[in-house]
């Protein structure tokens, strides 16, 4: 297994330190977005839910793509392609969390961190993995994957974090003075799935 992927609960959480980088012309675009209030405080999010058909962020959207099938191809290891639907721009400032959530008509989503000193995303299941297979309550001595029904990410600028679009999560208060900002996109499959010959195939975008 990629050693930069824990699986929580069946599902692949793919965390690195992406390296790639937005350049000033980038983050100009990004900060000229019109932004409104989001459900959480101290939180915005671009109106904009396709921001990645800006043409000055043309080399984000590569880089998401590439990231977004390095996925599928690498750590799901499914034939099939990825089809960006939405992507948006949400900025934190002290204070600001995002409640938990998930994303629907999502196979995956990709939220990568431009700019952040302070913050964890965290994902949780209503039961952890023993609980769920026993239906039995343990003393838990110290949490991990397999007693706990949470677990939680430390985010760097540049981290980018992959995972099914299913899966509940949020983000932690930001306690610095500086200001959060991240870009997420959802993506859905792209291909053939299904035999050639069978009465149940389907062509998504081919």
């Amino acid at each position: 297994m990629n050693k930069n992927v824990l699986v929580f609960d069946g599902n692949p959480i793919y965390h690195s330190n992406s390296g790639f980088k937005l350049s000033k012309e980038e983050m100009m675009v990004i900060n000229g977005m019109e932004m409104v209030d989001c459900t959480d405080e101290l939180s915005l999010v671009s109106k904009s839910k396709d921001i990645l058909k800006n043409e000055g962020l043309k080399n984000v959207k590569n880089f998401f793509n590439e990231q977004a099938q390095h996925y599928i191809d690498n750590i799901l290891e499914i034939k099939i392609g990825a089809r960006l639907t939405d992507s948006w721009v949400t900025i934190q400032r002290k204070g600001g969390s995002h409640h938990p959530h998930w994303h629907t008509n999502a196979l995956l989503s990709i939220v990568y961190y431009p700019q952040i000193k302070d913050g964890n995303i965290y994902f949780f299941t209503p039961k952890s993995k023993i609980e769920k297979e026993t239906n039995l309550g343990f003393e838990i001595i110290n949490e991990n994957i397999f007693n706990s029904p949470n677990t939680e990410l430390t985010l760097n600028q540049n981290d980018i974090v992959i995972f099914p679009g299913w899966l509940q999560h949020g983000v932690r208060k930001n306690k610095s003075e500086g200001y959060r900002i991240s870009i997420a996109a959802n993506y859905w499959i792209k291909g053939k799935l299904g035999a050639e010959d069978a009465i149940n195939r389907l062509s998504l975008w081919v």
